[in-house]
């Protein structure tokens, strides 16, 4: 395959993510708008490294690492919060901040 076969692929896929990452953010939307907002504890390690899992796909095109640093905060903890809502508001900053990244390359850390 040649260098620009190659460029042209990745051009693709990263079209691809960002088809994909749209469509979800109107199921979650829909989903949103057809329940009502549901809080719920969780466990606040395991909401995050979730948040990092779904970023770590939509950045690998842009060779961004990903990162959730979870400083000063028990490893046991919980929060309450509306799940669903939640992870849609970072999903759709971490998104962005790796589709706005002026080059390939760098790191993303959820603080």
């Amino acid at each position: 395959m040649s260098s620009e076969q190659k460029e042209h692929l990745e051009v693709v896929q990263y079209c691809s993510n960002a088809l994909k990452l749209l469509v979800e953010n109107v199921l979650v939307q829909e989903r949103m708008q057809m329940s009502k907002k549901e809080t719920q504890e969780v466990s606040t390690e395991t909401f995050f490294k979730e948040i990092e899992e779904m970023l770590v796909g939509f950045s690998f095109e842009k060779k961004v690492k990903v990162e959730v640093v979870l400083e000063n905060i028990p490893s046991n903890s919980k929060m309450i919060v509306d799940g669903a809502a939640l992870t849609q508001v970072l999903r759709n900053l971490g998104a962005n901040a790796v589709k706005y990244s002026k080059q390939r390359g760098g790191e993303l850390k959820l603080k």
